[in-house]
This record gives structure tokens, C-alpha cells and sequence, in this order.
């Protein structure tokens, strides 16, 4: 359901394309709270082992979020996916 919501429901007012950098303030907190479900959807498909989705799912929550974190989340995730495949970064 979450997933349906997240990918098919909401449109995002384009930041899914464009990214959040150079909102004003007030829409970048929008911007960041809206990435929390994909965040969360992340955290439960690496959970699974599903890394490919999970990094799909985090590529979404860091446009719209400027955390580093997220973006460092997102690295992490693909290095581990390398490794588990014999490919280096």
C-alpha cells in the first residue's frame, strides 16, 4: 500500500526530477518529510536483502532531501550490492 501511495499517488511537484537544492526553506522541510516513506521502504527491502530496490527507494528520499546522510545511505547501499556481485566501486 505504501509503496503504491509513494510511486503511483503522489506526484511531488516535480522535485523527483529536479531535486530539492535551492528550495526556500519552509518547502525544503515539506520536501524532507515527504522523503521519510522512502527512507522507511529503503530501511525494509534492504531488510529483505532486495539492495536493487532499496536503493531505488533511497535515490528518491536524497532528491527530496538534502540530508547527507541519505545520500551517504545510498552509496553505502551500492557498495554493498558491488561486493555482492564481484564489482568494485
Amino acid at each position: 500500500m505504501t509503496d503504491s501511495l509513494a510511486n503511483g499517488v503522489y506526484r511531488y511537484a516535480g522535485l523527483l526530477e529536479k531535486g530539492a537544492e535551492g528550495l526556500e526553506t519552509t518547502a525544503l522541510a515539506t520536501a524532507s518529510t515527504l522523503s521519510l516513506p522512502f527512507t522507511q521502504m529503503a530501511y525494509a527491502a534492504q531488510s529483505r536483502g532486495n539492495l536493487e530496490q532499496a536503493i531505488q527507494y533511497l535515490e528518491k528520499a536524497a532528491k527530496l532531501s538534502i540530508n547527507p546522510a541519505i545520500r551517504g545511505g545510498v552509496d553505502e547501499l551500492r557498495r554493498q550490492r558491488d561486493s555482492a556481485v564481484g564489482k568494485s566501486p
